[in-house]
């Protein structure tokens, strides 16, 4: 599994080891307690490869596609960049008030 180390690039924030509480950058183990987070690793992979997909599927103007693959993006995780994706994707897609929907949280920021 690849995954890149900086927390801002995967979108998902700083991993946190869900055994000790750890904070740390992405890897497939824990600093301070060696605990394998290789299931996280290939979440955040799993999550940036969606996100990179819709957004050429975007700048393809394949619309449909790009809609699903934001879809499945904000699945894995829901955060404040796939929040926004989708709500581009509904937007672009006509889906008026459907896009209301991912994007009212980043309006009360």
């Amino acid at each position: 599994m690849t995954v890149e180390t900086s927390s801002e690039q995967i979108g998902l924030g700083p991993l946190r080891c869900p055994t000790c509480g750890a904070e740390q950058e992405w890897s497939e183990t824990c600093r301070r307690c060696r605990s394998d987070l290789s299931l996280l690793v290939g979440l955040a992979d799993a999550w940036l490869g969606c996100y990179r997909e819709a957004l050429s599927a975007l700048r393809a103007g394949r619309l449909a596609q790009s809609l699903e693959l934001a879809r499945r993006c904000h699945q894995l995780a829901a955060n404040r960049r796939s929040r926004r994706l989708l709500a581009v994707c509904h937007l672009l897609n006509r889906n008026w008030s459907a896009a209301l929907r991912p994007a009212t949280p980043l309006l009360d920021e």
